[in-house]
């Protein structure tokens, strides 16, 4: 966990740096705790969710990757050829519209983390808010590593990485990433170097 006592002790100096000199708030790592525009990604660019199976498929390497789909899910079809070309597995549960708001969410994790190596949050998955805490709970607790389906500011909650770039601006430059230190170190993930060069927003811990 050698990469994950760097970054702390990076943060701690940011930290002082931000007792001392209030003025770099704006400009500082701490930034995580200001709000940020979402990223934009819209359900009907399915090739965005694609980009984002790739992306994160390289930077924790799992081969059976687990998924909460909606029966009527826009852009499945992408995330399967992508998962295909990458030669992993979708481990799959479906729910209904209407299910959004039950037990049915953390019912389907559940057997997700049974048979997965990462999980991507979807937005179904995050369509009823009062889920996120339990959900984060299931994952980190069988040392699962999530990554979110669309923007990066959910991570300051305990999901462990999410894009903070645009989708649709992955082409031709180095991706953003956001990821939570607290999480890494409960699911034993050392973030490797090229990680931690990629992130620009880091949470220390996970918010209430």
């Amino acid at each position: 966990m050698k990469n994950l006592r760097w970054l702390e002790n990076r943060l701690k100096i940011i930290k002082i740096s931000l007792w001392i000199f209030p003025i770099l708030i704006s400009v500082a790592v701490w930034a995580a705790d200001q709000p940020n525009a979402k990223a934009n990604l819209k359900s009907e660019d399915a090739e965005c969710d694609a980009r984002q199976i790739r992306l994160f498929h390289k930077l924790l390497n799992f081969k059976k990757l687990g998924i909460v789909f909606r029966n009527d899910i826009v852009g499945k079809s992408n995330i399967e050829k992508a998962a295909e070309e990458l030669g992993i597995e979708i481990v799959s549960c479906y729910i209904k519209p209407e299910q959004i708001a039950s037990d049915k969410i953390t019912e389907c994790l559940q057997t997700l983390v049974k048979a997965s190596e990462a999980i991507c949050i979807t937005r179904t998955m995050l369509a009823n808010r009062g889920n996120i805490s339990e959900i984060v709970r299931i994952a980190n607790e069988n040392s699962i590593p999530t990554f979110l389906q669309e923007g990066s500011e959910d991570v300051r909650y305990g999901f462990l990485m999410g894009l903070s770039d645009n989708c649709g601006k992955l082409s031709g430059k180095t991706p953003k990433i956001a990821i939570n230190i607290r999480t890494a170190k409960i699911i034993r993930y050392d973030p490797p170097l090229e990680v931690l060069e990629m992130a620009d927003k880091i949470y220390p811990d996970i918010e209430k």
